[in-house]
């Protein structure tokens, strides 16, 4: 469906708008774009590392269990990416209506909706937990103070190497049984 090309062409327009018209950008329009482009690669992240966590653990001959996987990773990427994309068309509407009229009241609503009309909230397909463990995949969330300086919206300003991040999985898992 081209949902990063789609997240450079909102991030590129709002940081050209931001640069050389700053004046016409809402906080609400603001937030919105940002929370759409890490919102978009927090979803990829997560996806990716379902994928390796499967492949660190499957039996490379067990063709059944990979398409399995392989069938609902496909469908878990394509409901989100619908959810994704049509966020992403309405900001790139709204930016490019600014851009073309020039002025905050672009016609379009002051706020992004919540969801889109018409669009499933929930993929058919459960996350992937892993061969090896039936519990839900979790990435960081703001309940969970693993590191210092994380931030209220659970997400660190430091890269965290895979492995801190799959021990740390691991103990909250635990500490949950």
């Amino acid at each position: 469906m081209g949902l990063h090309y789609l997240n450079m062409q909102v991030d590129f327009l709002f940081q050209v708008l931001r640069r050389f018209q700053p004046g016409l950008l809402t906080m609400t329009l603001r937030a919105a774009v940002r929370n759409f482009v890490k919102e978009t690669n927090l979803d990829t992240y997560q996806c990716l590392c379902q994928i390796y966590d499967f492949v660190a653990d499957c039996f490379p001959a067990d063709e059944l269990q990979i398409r399995v996987f392989a069938k609902e990773m496909r469908t878990h990427v394509d409901n989100r990416s619908e959810e994704l994309k049509a966020k992403g068309e309405f900001l790139l509407k709204w930016l490019e209506e600014i851009n073309t009229v020039g002025s905050k009241a672009a016609g379009l609503p002051g706020s992004l909706p919540a969801f889109p009309a018409g669009l499933p909230r929930h993929s058919e397909c459960a996350p992937y937990g892993g061969p090896s463990s039936p519990g839900k995949f979790d990435l960081l969330g703001p309940e969970m103070h693993w590191f210092d300086g994380i931030q209220s919206f659970g997400v660190s300003p430091y890269a965290i190497p895979y492995t801190t991040f799959k021990q740390q999985l691991a103990l909250q898992h635990e500490e949950r049984r």
